[in-house]
């Protein structure tokens, strides 16, 4: 099974122990990634490198980023740092 079937993130959280909201789920898909983490109870970041726009009705990350390097901001304003 893979993303965004609801029992890839079960098995991601139970392997660690952790709720999900200590998770944040980067990924590039907005429907496999994003949608699916989301379904779970995760926070989530979009890597949208080509700066696509966000697909109508779903529900928007937690934040976006083009680059790697936007990352650490990316979590620090996740956590309200």
């Amino acid at each position: 099974m893979s993303k965004p079937h609801p029992e890839f993130f079960a098995k991601a959280l139970a392997h660690t122990g952790l709720s999900a909201e200590a998770f944040i789920h980067i990924g590039d898909h907005p429907e496999h990634d994003i949608a699916g983490a989301q379904a779970a109870g995760m926070r989530t970041i979009w890597m949208n490198p080509e700066q696509k726009s966000w697909p109508s009705g779903q529900t928007k990350p937690c934040a976006e980023i083009q680059h790697l390097d936007q990352l650490g901001a990316a979590v620090a304003n996740i956590h309200g740092h």
